[in-house]
């Protein structure tokens, strides 16, 4: 995918953040107000607030860029710990019109680049799944692309009554890993479907 995206003349490099990154990144963010079904938060958003969110830890981040044609199509953010040992995609978006150019693809490649530039042994993707969904289109697209999901302990310790109860209930893992994976599927299609239907028809609207 990455040689074909090449061979269309996409190119992915680390960029300086600044006015033309922010820019690019709420044109990318202005792209569709739906993204996977749902509502995309930061559709609309100005360029102070593009500024803001992506300002953080600007001493620890790298910014990848991907382009078409010499605009910007996807970006990501990278960002390292204090002691060099990892980094972790912090951000990472692409338009959905250049999908068959791979820019997400571009982008952990580049990524991985990145890191092996600066002497970073280890890249992170936040979770590799999320609550009961073990697997989904994200989580095939890190292993794709050489993640691999490592099991991390974590233990909890009651310090009273409540706390006890909270453990037995299980309601430490968070309302995403107790409830039915069914049942919260089906409630993001219920809720997409109310959040979908007026975007769509305005976007269909404005194409003519």
């Amino acid at each position: 995918m990455i040689r074909k995206a090449e061979k269309m003349g996409v190119e992915v490099r680390e960029v300086p953040f600044d006015d033309a990154l922010i820019i690019g990144i709420a044109e990318i963010n202005n792209e569709t107000p739906v993204r996977q079904g749902m509502k995309y938060w930061h559709y609309g958003d100005s360029l102070e607030t593009v500024r803001m969110k992506n300002g953080s830890f600007l001493d620890r981040s790298v910014f990848l860029g991907v382009f078409f044609e010499g605009a910007l199509i996807g970006y990501a953010k990278l960002v390292s710990d204090k002691k060099g040992r990892q980094a972790g995609l912090m951000q990472i978006l692409s338009m959905i019109r250049h999908r068959d150019k791979a820019p997400n693809n571009m982008i952990i490649a580049q990524a991985v680049r990145s890191c092996e530039q600066r002497g970073i042994p280890y890249l992170w993707y936040s979770n590799f799944s999320f609550g009961n969904k073990q697997q989904d289109t994200l989580s095939d697209f890190k292993q794709n692309n050489g993640f691999h999901k490592v099991v991390l302990p974590r233990y909890y310790v009651p310090i009273n009554h409540l706390g006890r109860v909270a453990l037995q209930l299980r309601l430490h893992y968070g309302l995403k890993d107790i409830l039915p994976r069914t049942f919260l599927e089906n409630a993001r299609k219920l809720l997409a479907g109310s959040q979908v239907r007026e975007p769509e028809r305005t976007a269909l609207s404005a194409r003519g």
